[in-house]
């Protein structure tokens, strides 16, 4: 069998180190687009496990956490919730997981959790809290938020009956992962509605939320299907699912109660197209769409009756009220908003990307601003910087992974409206809030080891001013004249929020009030503090406040498609908007004083991780793969602990058309960005050239270590590998030392003109028995372009040579296409493979790509493929090599080419497979006979969170 062959195997095998190619079912809590890769914790320190089992109404439920030493205190708080507010989701559901659910507690920089049932019950947990506006931050018991939101998604995938129940019973969590594929808005909408009733807080309770989601539902061309709730084309993206399908759910829920648990309890044994039936048989609507409509027209009605509302809490002020932008170019509230200078700042989407917007007085758009990398948060400005007239704005770099499971990096700067400057600031640490107090000093306040610090900044050096109870909350900061206040909550008190003033001249920490329920501050007035809780009358009247001076900028509850700007003093305004039930005047307060309760666990408690016991396989099953010339069925499963640093996989191939069967088997170590692994592995196939069967059988062993510099990765690798082979040209035996180093660029912006790229080269030594041994070099260049809105291409060449005369002590192959589950080094459209070999090879693409239609539809009835959009292919295939077989023909030494056009359809499956399928007519040109004609279909995508 080819060389190549057996590297594509052995380097498919490596990428088991680095990608999961099993079937996840990741609920991700975040702002940004979902990713696959999950980064390492960034802090050091031995692992450990805390096993607890406790007995509820409905059955044990038996769950371990695993942690860092740095994370133990935020471990111990995870155990708190669990005991006190697991049984009450549980009691609700009538259901307690069957089997032992694991909570991986992750150093990262974002709010964030996940949740899958396969190959295990598996929770990872960010110990990192939300921040700003975020609508996350309505939940201020925020680890509770999570553990509870997550929770919920393992008591909705795991229960299953039924159908799914006997699969379960033979095929283990395959079961589970096949009866847990649900629109994401259900799912989404079941966790996000539980985090709600269950908890304090919870983010149905966020009017900026509300507003935000019914700016979009007045929208007309906006989600008019459920369907689109998973992936609509514009803002807010996929965050549509949690929002509208935690309102929509609740309405059902509200209208008859027991209603989710019954659309639980119902489609846990039902597959994928019999979501209509449970609707129908729990809400009485006879499918799901009549169901969505009812409730987005209840929506509309109820706004447009609210309407009037608006306009008597504003009577008689001037007021300039102005139309909020349609779908394409949505307001995104939560980064933040400011009137600053008698202007309003805020941030707006345009073309996908986040701009902040300028407005006037009279709410016309004066210009519109990006910066060098996105938008993060909108810092709430002090009487310094006004007066200075500099903004503290910070943005956001990704380090180490893809969008949603990438570590978040803050950059700040101060932006000059007036002139257009931008000076970047830099710190020794990472801040997460930034106040200007004078020139060049800063206050600064982040979130280290389960605490909150806040420091003064003065050029080079830092002073600490106070640190917080490690797991309290901050949140609402603001600085004017010399004073930083701010809200906290504390799980260890009975009056757990609590408002504080910190005098940063000398020091005075006070809490000035303390109280048993959540509360927002809204603003002041003289030495007058008003706040308002969830259900006072001031928040049917404010989903947004800002005020410089008398200007004042306001998003009512009550009209979410436009916004409000107006002079008003404040006395007018705390009577107009009925402020005044919350309110502090001029508490001194008493001092706070640091007081942290007894800290982790009792370490005789703890087991050290990974254990034994976790090494169990969960799984196994069936995959069907077809190749260029032989088509495969596996049988497989893997075993590995809850954090996936060390993995097996096993698995027997049988391949049809040569009739005969081999085994495949691994083991990867990966931690902090290192990676070892082994792996053996046999492949059939049949001759392009003879028919007649090929085989490789090999083994190999590699280690590397990945690194990453913002949007650059790196990841070079070093492996050993001995190769079998047997095809026409020879049997051979080959052992060979190969280096690579990738390196790799993905977009800041969805608009760059570059998209990204890969680079890879690959030098290897071969070590031949009986022939002479020779060297090998291999590289290959990948690039994305978008030209506009419309227009893009591809760019893509290889090169591979091996530095000898003859063909028997191995040769390199090329044609054929890439697809589901296969990779090929040197692709060719209209040649299949190993109809390019030799010892030398070199390929080239360019393919232009425009879209066409961007339908977001479903395919009717709940079926579940959703369509997104369609796209216009045109290109030109190159390749040059030592032999190219055609037409029965072999050429030597000659460039061929092929041009290909056809249609790309981007369509997501079963709600969590997003793939491309490109349907392509393409044809060869033959130099030396006729032309070469092939239809083609390439089929790309891959299961993800």
């Amino acid at each position: 069998m080819k060389s190549l062959r057996f590297f594509s195997l052995t380097l498919l095998l490596a990428t088991l180190a680095l990608v999961d190619f099993n079937a996840r079912v990741y609920a991700n809590d975040s702002y940004l687009p979902s990713g696959i890769s999950r980064p390492e914790s960034t802090e050091s320190g031995a692992w450990m496990t805390k096993k607890h089992s406790m007995q509820t109404s409905v059955g044990e439920f038996k769950f371990e956490i695993h942690f860092e030493e740095i994370n133990e205190v935020f471990a111990k708080r995870v155990l708190d919730v669990l005991v006190n507010d697991a049984p009450k989701l549980f009691d609700y559901f009538r259901y307690v997981p069957e089997w032992t659910v694991h909570f991986i507690v992750d150093g990262a920089t974002h709010a964030n959790g996940s949740a899958t049932v396969f190959p295990t019950s598996i929770i990872h947990l960010n110990n990192f809290p939300p921040l700003g506006m975020e609508f996350l931050s309505s939940e201020e018991d925020w680890v509770r938020g999570l553990v509870v939101h997550e929770l919920a998604h393992i008591i909705h995938m795991d229960k299953t009956t039924g159908f799914f129940k006997a699969i379960r019973n033979v095929f283990g969590s395959a079961g589970k992962a096949l009866g847990s594929l649900h629109p994401h808005w259900f799912s989404e909408g079941l966790a996000t509605w539980v985090e709600t009733e269950f908890t304090h807080g919870g983010r149905l309770r966020s009017n900026l939320l509300l507003h935000t989601t019914q700016e979009r539902l007045l929208d007309k061309t906006f989600c008019q299907e459920v369907d689109c709730l998973d992936e609509p084309e514009h803002f807010p993206y996929g965050s549509f699912r949690y929002w509208i399908g935690a309102m929509f759910l609740k309405s059902l829920e509200d209208k008859k109660p027991g209603t989710i648990r019954c659309l639980f309890e119902k489609n846990a044994g039902r597959t994928l197209f019999f979501l209509n039936k449970t609707f129908k048989e729990c809400t009485g609507f006879p499918d799901v769409a009549r169901a969505y409509q009812t409730f987005r027209m209840a929506q509309v009605e109820a706004i447009s009756k609210k309407r009037g509302q608006v306009s008597r809490d504003l009577y008689k002020l001037k007021v300039e009220s102005f139309k909020l932008p349609d779908s394409e170019f949505a307001s995104d509230w939560q980064r933040g908003f400011e009137v600053f200078n008698g202007r309003l700042y805020h941030v707006q989407f345009k073309n996908d990307e986040r701009y902040i917007v300028e407005r006037d007085h009279t709410g016309q758009i004066l210009r519109s601003r990006q910066f060098h990398l996105p938008l993060n948060q909108i810092q709430t400005q002090t009487k310094f910087s006004r007066n200075k007239g500099k903004m503290i704005i910070s943005l956001r770099e990704l380090h180490g992974g893809e969008q949603g499971d990438a570590d978040v990096v803050r950059r700040w700067i101060s932006w000059e409206p007036t002139n257009d400057k931008v000076e970047k600031l830099d710190f020794k640490h990472d801040p997460l809030y930034v106040f200007q107090t004078d020139d060049n000093n800063y206050l600064t306040i982040s979130y280290e080891y389960n605490r909150w610090v806040a420091r003064i900044v003065k050029g080079e050096s830092e002073e600490k001013l106070f640190d917080l109870n490690k797991l309290d909350f901050l949140s609402q900061p603001m600085f004017d004249n010399g004073i930083l206040t701010f809200k906290s909550f504390s799980s260890n008190r009975k009056n757990g929020w609590a408002w504080h003033k910190l005098n940063i001249q000398d020091g005075d920490h006070r809490i000035v009030m303390q109280r048993n329920r959540p509360f927002e501050y809204v603003m002041s007035c003289g030495s007058t503090e008003y706040f308002r809780t969830f259900d006072t009358p001031s928040s049917k009247k404010i989903a947004g406040l800002r005020r410089e001076g008398t200007l004042t900028f306001l998003l009512h509850p009550n009209d979410p498609d436009h916004g409000h700007l107006f002079d008003s003093k404040c006395t007018d305004l705390v009577k107009r908007l009925k402020l005044g039930d919350i309110t502090n005047k001029t508490s001194k307060g008493e001092l706070f004083e640091r007081e942290d309760v007894a800290e982790g666990f009792n370490k005789d408690d703890l087991d050290n991780y990974p254990n034994l016991d976790q090494f169990v396989p969960h799984y196994w099953y069936l995959q069907y793969l077809a190749g260029d010339n032989v088509e495969i069925y596996t049988v497989e499963t893997s075993v590995s602990d809850p954090k996936e640093r060390h993995k097996f996989y096993l698995a027997g191939q049988y391949f049809s058309g040569v009739d005969e069967s081999s085994p495949v088997a691994s083991y990867n170590y990966s931690n902090k960005g290192y990676v070892f692994g082994t792996n053996y592995g046999k492949y059939y196939s049949l001759s392009a050239v003879q028919n007649a069967t090929e085989s490789s059988e090999g083994a190999a062993t590699y280690m590397g270590y990945g690194k990453t510099w913002g949007y650059w990765s790196w990841l070079p690798l070093v492996q050993y590998s001995k190769i079998i082979t047997s095809d026409w040209i020879s049997k051979r035996n080959v052992a060979s030392i190969r280096i690579s180093q990738e390196l790799s660029y993905k977009r800041t912006f969805t608009n760059d003109l570059i998209q990204g790229f890969n680079l890879k080269y690959i030098g290897t030594k071969y070590d031949t028995k009986r022939r002479k041994d020779y060297n090998g070099h291999a590289a290959r260049f990948d690039m994305g372009l978008k030209f506009n809105q419309t227009f893009y291409s591809r760019l893509k060449g290889t090169f591979e040579t091996l530095e000898k005369s003859d063909l028997s002590s191995g040769v390199i192959y090329g044609g054929g296409h890439e697809g589901i589950g296969y990779q090929k080094m040197h692709e060719f459209y209209g040649l299949s493979y190993s109809s390019l070999f030799g010892n030398e090879i070199y390929t080239g693409r360019f393919q232009l790509g425009a879209e066409m239609l961007n339908p977001y539809t479903a395919g009717g009835g709940l079926l579940p493929f959703y369509f997104k959009e369609v796209h216009a292919l045109i290109g030109v295939d190159v390749a040059k090599s030592d032999y190219t077989f055609i037409d029965r023909t072999f050429l030597r030494n000659r460039v061929i080419q092929s041009y290909h056009a056809g249609a790309r359809f981007d369509l997501t499956l079963f709600y969590n497979i997003p793939a491309s399928i490109d349907l392509l007519y393409a044809q060869v040109q033959n130099p030396v006979g006729n032309n070469l004609n092939e239809f083609i279909t390439v089929v790309t995508g891959k299961f993800v969170p």
